[in-house]
């Protein structure tokens, strides 16, 4: 049942809950818990479809079409953003949903931690949308995901019961680690409120080589020489395409005295490569996370596997989709994720495409590869496309959200973005 924005926002508005609009998307913006139950109860009784957000940064984008039929109201918990806890000694940091990634990490730093992941874009993502969208950085492989360093989490459900799971310890075993199933849910499960996490002693130290290189064979052949050299980057990033240069940037990290024995193995293979250190390092490393590829009216896939056959996997969808694409990989210890942004692609209709995707899964899978669509032009709703693509763990989320939100409160929309630039952070 859609409600008019007009109508959905005086509403609001008269039950004292600040409202926004950004076309005809209403985005509620709580101040308490009351206020959110009282969201969530006139969702139940107006049918209305809703999208836990923070600050927006994936919801910006949504096409009018996609929006009209997916969304009735977004839940912003942007105006709850205390921290609620800090304990130094015990390396444990409790904060509302809200909070901003970036602020998080100026407070526990001064102190000399740092947060359970370097995340992409922190001063545009807050805690809590980085707990539900599951996101990790670079260092992922390090240290685990996020959801390995969420020790407990308030939440509130569908039907407006507030729960419970986890601690503010590290070391706790109170009930069910609900909390790792909320973590990645995208807002399909709960609203989440507030989270306590895990923190880290920052004696990291970092530098990085970047070097251009002629094609993707090159680049890929320098990478396969890293690997075999032992040289365990935090991150090697391969980019280019038709449309840009290849390049390969390597980000080196760790204790002072660890790093000039890699740097110099590194170094014999990248030969006359840029070398960045102290500041510029960092910019660089920053840069590299903080990369954003939008899709928009491109087709956009990521596909992960093992790094030493990533070529074998840029080589196979190269065959599919010609040598137009821009190429994305970036290879870590274990595991490597190839996105490419293909314009021939969406040249097909949805129902080709998904058809050329399942084509493309059957012949990856083999290679111990898995094949995601992130943005399918022409889907109205993304979720749709990847089912029909045969991504099972989607199907097992949307069974989960059944049962946590029997009467359909929550959605989860596709955010079509703009259209790609390798160069460019958003």
């Amino acid at each position: 049942m859609t409600v008019p924005p007009e109508v959905l926002g005086d509403a609001l508005s008269r039950d004292g809950i600040e409202t926004l609009r950004e076309g005809r998307l209403v985005i509620a913006c709580p101040r308490s818990e009351r206020q959110i139950k009282a969201l969530l109860t006139r969702a139940g009784r107006d049918g209305l479809r809703v999208v836990p957000a923070g600050l927006l940064s994936k919801i910006s984008g949504l096409r009018p079409e996609v929006m009209e039929g997916d969304v009735d109201l977004v839940l912003s918990l942007r105006n709850l953003s205390k921290v609620i806890d800090f304990v130094p000694g015990d390396g444990t940091l409790t904060a509302q949903a809200g909070c901003i990634w970036s602020d998080l990490g100026r407070t526990v730093r001064e102190s000399g931690l740092q947060l359970p992941t370097d995340m992409p874009l922190p001063s545009r993502t807050t805690l809590g949308g980085a707990l539900a969208s599951g996101m990790s950085g670079p260092d992922r492989l390090r240290r685990g995901p996020l959801r390995h360093h969420v020790l407990g989490a308030h939440v509130i459900l569908s039907d407006g019961t507030r729960a419970k799971s986890g601690g503010r310890l590290v070391k706790n075993v109170t009930g069910f680690d609900l909390h790792r199933l909320y973590t990645g849910s995208r807002g399909t499960l709960c609203v989440l409120i507030e989270a306590s996490l895990r923190l880290f002693p920052t004696p990291e130290e970092t530098c990085a080589l970047t070097r251009p290189c002629a094609d993707a064979a090159e680049a890929f052949q320098l990478a396969e020489d890293l690997r075999r050299r032992h040289v365990d980057p935090l991150s090697v990033t391969i980019e280019g395409g038709a449309r840009e240069p290849w390049r390969l940037h390597v980000v080196l990290v760790g204790r002072q005295v660890e790093l000039p024995s890699a740097l110099a193995r590194a170094s014999e293979v990248l030969g006359d490569a840029e070398r960045l250190e102290g500041a510029d390092a960092h910019n660089l490393r920053a840069e590299l996370r903080d990369r954003v590829c939008h899709g928009g009216a491109w087709a956009q896939l990521r596909l992960s596997g093992p790094p030493a056959r990533t070529h074998l996997a840029h080589a196979m969808l190269a065959r599919f989709l010609g040598n137009d694409p821009l190429w994305r990989v970036v290879a870590q210890p274990g595991v490597a994720t190839l996105e490419v942004f293909a314009p021939t692609l969406a040249a097909h209709t949805v129902a080709d495409q998904i058809a050329l995707l399942n084509d493309l899964r059957a012949t990856l899978t083999d290679s111990g590869h898995r094949l995601e669509p992130i943005a399918l032009p022409g889907a109205t709703h993304l979720g749709l496309a990847a089912d029909l693509a045969g991504d099972p763990a989607r199907r097992w989320m949307r069974n989960l959200q059944r049962r946590y939100d029997p009467l359909g409160r929550f959605t989860c929309p596709s955010y079509p973005g703009r259209a790609p630039t390798l160069g460019a952070t958003s």
